[in-house]
């Protein structure tokens, strides 16, 4: 792209900056330009630092980044998310909290902590910290920005690391992640990238709609507008589409926005065949696979979707797609699953009192999960339900018969021989198969559907190769699958490349495709309801504008008949 007059300014100008833009605004490519200018003025050992909120995001702007600056400048860009860097200064300095080394509790581990604790979990956590070193990773940010306010020599050292810091998505900042980055621009210079109609996560403590407003005051930067420039879709309408979904305007449906109707409830099995014959289609025409992304506004019409992807039909072939997951309980669903793969060797007993553990961690992560984002909402059934199986437990443990439900249907499962034969994904669905016939081993079910397990080069399912005993079990499954799933939970992994991709229309925030496809369902994952309030409405609304707003082609909206209109 050649900067135009607006973004050489950009480009060349000195201190704090503040780029405001919708999607495909150019707001990072002009960033990574004013990083290459800044890059002329570093030190030899000093970095510019770009932080971002997810891997994906990260993946796709180092991505880009190839094209733009030279090798040499791409070393001295250091791509990071919030969680990851956090950990790294935390596991570098946290000491001096308590003088002890310092270790950090995986989110499902302090899901499990959480659920357990009696009295005030916030006060437990800053004891955990000042007392024995030990820090929640979702907490990470708060004890950074703790330490950088306590100690002006640990912002010397870090700003004089990062003299330059761009942050990506900077609305959505927490509270915590704010006071890092304004403790840092008392020595760093500051580039904020910013657009406030993607405002998504204001249900998450210390995030709030005023965070552009605070820059503003705070950093006084140099404040660029770029909200009319568009070069994702430029000749396609798709923005202008996305922005009259916003605000429920008039506009005329460009052609590269698609809608299409259905009936009946066997429309993911047209869903299938409709995504294998556009994929066909665009190979042909432009000589390689497009990316597609196929959007929902709940999991659980995306492990549907999943799951319908996975087969093959009559008309389709199994689509090699990548599954974006929401983290905590679709983890330990997983372990679940893993329990089960380790029945074979073991006793009746043991095998359902293991599985049994895993289904009440299940309901305390869904708890904690619940307390921690939601204010508490759907909290109180799950914790019944760890507390209902944690007395079944202990009632097992003293010779007593089962009473429950799920004990018994658990042990007819376990009765009925499950066979495994070393494919470590056909064992997987296998194990996964046992969990239903109650309620709660329905849901566990439906939660384990977000993990990945289609081909045997898929990291979960590799790593269980290793745990077959080449007979009929696989020994250590729920240490390996902790293991792998772990690693994802702190957000240091790699991500997936595969061309077709599935997750929820938050989880797309930050990426963009070929084609988008956004699914609704009669019953799940209502795209606009007469009967919500205008608070629900318009936040949906933003949402839907997100999603759109990722395709760099195409849309394809499908939805029931009937369905509201989501312009005028």
């Amino acid at each position: 792209m050649e900067p135009d007059a607006i973004r050489i300014q950009i480009i060349e100008a000195q201190g704090h900056t503040l780029i405001r833009g919708g999607p495909g605004s150019g707001k990072t490519t002009v960033a990574l330009m004013r990083s290459a200018r800044e890059i002329e003025r570093l030190k030899s050992e000093q970095q510019i630092l770009f932080l971002s909120f997810s891997r994906a995001a990260i993946f796709q702007v180092a991505d880009r980044m190839t094209s733009m600056v030279s090798s040499d400048q791409r070393k001295r860009i250091e791509m990071r998310t919030f969680h990851s860097w956090c950990l790294d200064v935390i596991l570098s300095h946290g000491h001096l909290f308590s003088a002890k080394a310092a270790r950090v509790i995986a989110p499902d581990v302090e899901g499990l902590l959480r659920s357990d604790f009696d009295g005030d979990w916030k006060a437990e956590t800053s004891r955990l910290a000042a007392q024995e070193g030990v820090f929640v990773f979702d907490l990470l940010a708060k004890y950074v920005a703790n330490l950088f306010e306590r100690s002006a020599r640990l912002v010397r050292a870090y700003s004089s690391a990062y003299p330059v810091i761009v942050v990506d998505e900077f609305q959505d900042t927490s509270e915590d992640q704010w006071r890092i980055v304004k403790s840092l621009s008392k020595q760093s210079v500051v580039i904020c990238l910013a657009d406030p109609d993607q405002f998504l996560f204001g249900h998450i403590d210390g995030v709030t709609e005023e965070r552009i407003s605070e820059a503003l005051e705070f950093l006084a930067p140099n404040d660029f507008d770029l909200s009319h420039d568009n070069f994702r879709s430029p000749e396609t309408g798709i923005l202008d589409y996305a922005n009259a979904v916003l605000r429920g305007s008039s506009i005329e449906i460009p052609d590269s926005v698609v809608n299409i109707s259905y009936t009946g409830a066997d429309y993911l099995d047209r869903i299938h065949t409709y995504v294998c014959t556009l994929r066909d289609l665009y190979q042909r025409e432009h000589g390689k696979e497009p990316t597609i992304a196929v959007l929902s506004t709940t999991n659980q019409l995306v492990a549907r979707i999943s799951t319908e992807f996975l087969r093959t039909n009559e008309r389709a072939p199994a689509i090699d797609h990548e599954l974006v997951w929401d983290a905590e309980t679709t983890a330990a669903a997983g372990y679940v699953v893993a329990t089960i793969l380790e029945w074979p060797k073991l006793s009746r007993q043991d095998a359902v009192a293991r599985s049994l553990r895993a289904i009440s961690d299940f309901y305390r992560v869904k708890f904690s999960v619940a307390v921690s984002r939601s204010g508490g909402r759907g909290s109180k059934t799950s914790k019944t339900t760890f507390q209902r199986i944690d007395r079944e437990i202990d009632s097992m443990r003293s010779g007593k018969p089962p009473r429950l439900k799920i004990t018994k249907t658990l042990a007819n499962a376990f009765d009925s021989k499950v066979e495994f034969n070393g494919n470590s994904v056909k064992d997987w669905f296998e194990a996964r198969s046992r969990l239903q016939g109650t309620g709660e081993l329905e849901e566990v079910r439906k939660s384990a559907q977000l993990l990945r397990l289609l081909r045997a080069t898929d990291l979960l399912a590799w790593s269980l190769i290793e745990c077959w005993d080449g007979k009929s079990t696989y020994v250590g499954a729920v240490d390996m699958v902790h293991a792998v799933l772990t690693t994802q939970l702190t957000d240091l992994d790699a991500v997936g490349r595969s061309t077709t991709s599935l997750m929820s229309m938050h989880k797309s925030k930050g990426k963009e495709f070929e084609i988008v496809i956004i699914v609704e369902d009669q019953y799940q994952g209502r795209l606009l309801d007469a009967s919500w309030d205008d608070v629900r409405i318009r936040a949906n609304r933003r949402l839907l504008r997100v999603g759109i707003s990722r395709a760099k082609q195409r849309v394809i909206l499908i939805r029931p008949e009937n369905s509201i209109p989501l312009t005028r």
